[in-house]
């Protein structure tokens, strides 16, 4: 069963709310453009290049000693992404009355993102296991601890942090048309903490789950089928009908009914709020220069997207090797080909072969080809 946790929601100034998206919201069509990927980075299972478009409910994977660096393709204003080593995220967004909301699931471990000021009718939203991570725009890292604790490091902007209990991964509707679930949701809406730059904001990933086990949800939340909803991306309109039934079943006890009311009543624990360290505050905004987008009519264009990709990464390519090299902990060398060709990267020699790594992608030549190298 998915994990009954917290949901963080970032945003700046004018619009610091962490109410989710409104009822009905469906899915809509999202995909991402590719800019820059390091070591092993799969989508669906399959191997990812820089260049490469993936698209709506897919999985990105990163590898060890690996990241990806996407631009969402559909917003007007431009949304990118770090997804650092060893994390998971599906992409994906809602259509709502109020417009179109970027809402990818990250599942484990941190992704960094930069948004430009969105237009109207745009939002973005992370959602994480113990998390959501709704912006305007700012620059925030949002990062998923080993005890499933949701972290939030604000290095531009500001961000709206709350709690946000597992029935609201419940289809569209559902809490709306629940009282007493919508009891709870209100419960964690007005649990919010406004997030400055320079701070981080840990939530206890237990904190909903106690009001959940408190407010006698869990047994409803853990019915097989129930699960099941919980863990559907493209719920149905039968799909909420479902979850009605059993939840009209449940609240058929007047003490039910009472005990969630009881629950709501008590605190939330707010997080707890750190300064960010000057030097990681210092290193992250001097990462951000690295997440230089392209423009959104060129990202949108099937036809041209690989080469303005390949255009605006020949301009930033010093630091995109100096990425490579912080990343495999590795300096960078050139290998000279007998034909005269030098290809600089960071250098792997695996028996009769070298792999280089570079910010063009990875290249491996025989050694027959190679006349040798220079540091």
């Amino acid at each position: 069963m998915r994990h009954l946790s917290i949901s963080l929601l970032f945003a700046l100034p004018l619009v610091l709310s962490c109410k989710g998206s409104s009822e009905g919201a469906k899915s809509a069509n999202v995909s991402a453009l590719v800019l820059f990927k390091v070591g092993t980075v799969q989508v669906s299972g399959k191997a990812v290049e820089t260049g490469s478009i993936i698209q709506a409910k897919e999985t990105i994977t990163v590898g060890p000693q690996s990241l990806v660096d996407i631009q969402v393709r559909e917003l007007d204003s431009s949304v990118t992404m770090r997804l650092q080593q060893n994390s998971s995220m599906v992409l994906s967004a809602l259509q709502d009355s109020n417009g179109v909301t970027l809402s990818p699931k990250l599942t484990q471990g941190t992704v960094m993102a930069q948004v430009k000021k969105l237009n109207a009718g745009e939002s973005f939203h992370v959602r994480l296991p113990s998390a959501v991570a709704a912006v305007r725009g700012t620059r925030f890292e949002a990062t998923i601890d080993g005890t499933g604790n949701a972290q939030v490091a604000v290095h531009d902007g500001k961000v709206a942090v709350r709690p946000r209990s597992g029935v609201e991964d419940l289809p569209a509707g559902v809490v709306e048309k629940t009282p007493e679930l919508k009891s709870v949701v209100e419960k964690c809406e007005k649990s919010e903490t406004v997030v400055e730059s320079g701070k981080s904001a840990v939530v206890d990933s237990k904190s909903a789950d106690r009001l959940i086990d408190e407010a006698g949800l869990k047994p409803v939340l853990q019915d097989p089928a129930m699960v099941a909803l919980l863990n559907k991306e493209n719920a149905t309109e039968q799909d909420a009908k479902t979850a009605q039934t059993l939840l009209a079943k449940h609240f058929e006890d007047p003490a039910k009914k009472d005990q969630v009311k009881s629950a709501v009543e008590k605190p939330i624990p707010a997080p707890q709020i750190k300064d960010v360290k000057p030097d990681d505050m210092k290193r992250r905004l001097k990462e951000y220069e690295e997440f230089v987008s392209i423009e959104q009519a060129k990202a949108k264009d099937n036809a041209g997207a690989a080469a303005a990709v390949k255009e605006r990464n020949s301009a930033v390519r010093d630091q995109q090797l100096s990425r490579i090299e912080q990343i495999i902990g590795k300096s960078a060398e050139t290998l000279v080909l007998k034909n005269g060709t030098r290809v600089r990267g960071v250098i792997f020699q695996t028996g009769q072969d070298y792999t280089v790594l570079t910010p063009e992608g990875t290249q491996t030549y025989l050694e027959a080809q190679v006349s040798g190298m220079e540091f």
